[in-house]
């Protein structure tokens, strides 16, 4: 599985890491995981750590497939704050990017270079 996840901090935070080659079913797969795990307690608040894909499948429009994916069902669902941590600058501007997609929902993503940046802001550290 390119990506795969851990909960953390009694289900408060997710800790996601991508792996080889991430495509648009990678991320509709977590998110679908995500939903139906009931040990996920809300709020909560992410790292999606992709320092070590090799290879990113995702466009702009799939975007709004995994932005839809999100708010779609009865129960609620995306991280109160999200921090992404990016290996290159397609990773980072595709976090970016998503960024802008869900702006207005009161969620916060931050793409980061530095996981221990990313860990500080999520107030890990």
């Amino acid at each position: 599985m390119p990506i795969d996840y851990e909960l953390m901090q009694n289900g408060t935070f997710v800790l996601a890491r991508g792996t080889g080659q991430l495509s648009l079913k990678c991320f509709i797969s977590v998110f679908k995981k995500l939903k139906g795990d009931m040990d996920l307690r809300f709020p909560y608040n992410s790292l999606l750590d992709l320092r070590h894909v090799t290879e990113i499948e995702i466009g702009e429009k799939d975007l709004v497939k995994i932005f839809r994916e999100l708010t779609s069902g009865s129960r609620p669902h995306g991280s109160e704050k999200l921090a992404i941590v990016a290996e290159n600058q397609k990773a980072f501007d595709l976090g970016y990017k998503y960024g802008e997609t869900i702006k207005g929902m009161n969620k916060k993503v931050v793409v980061f270079f530095n996981v221990d940046v990313a860990r500080k802001w999520l107030g890990l550290d």
